[in-house]
């Protein structure tokens, strides 16, 4: 669930994305295959001209435990979609020109 701001924000970068004469494509909204999600991400990504990733607040997570040995939990942070590591990636080795976006006070594990 997306909070006012990160709806109305959203919703911009879609206007200036059009106006600007581009086409954006999403998934699941408008480009959803029957077949396995990671499927019609690679049919996505194979088909398209460059990407932007939006990693916007949608967890706040509290950590109580870490799998390192002896280790202190990491200090509570917000999480963006687990998600978005997955088509940068792809984009990434098709060489696609990247666009990343991130919401200040997302923690800074992967992309």
């Amino acid at each position: 669930m997306l909070n006012t701001t990160q709806t109305r924000f959203l919703n911009r970068l879609i206007d200036e994305i059009e106006r600007a004469l581009l086409f954006p494509r999403t998934l699941p909204d408008t480009e959803q295959y029957p077949n396995k999600t990671i499927t019609s991400v690679r049919r996505m990504i194979l088909s398209r001209y460059g990407l932007i990733a939006v990693n916007i607040q949608q967890v706040f997570a509290n950590y109580t435990m870490t799998n390192i040995p002896g280790g202190t939990p990491p200090p509570p942070s917000w999480e963006g979609a687990p998600f978005l590591q997955i088509e940068p990636s792809m984009g990434y080795q098709r060489g696609l020109p990247l666009l990343l976006i991130k919401e200040s006070g997302i923690n800074s594990i992967g992309v």
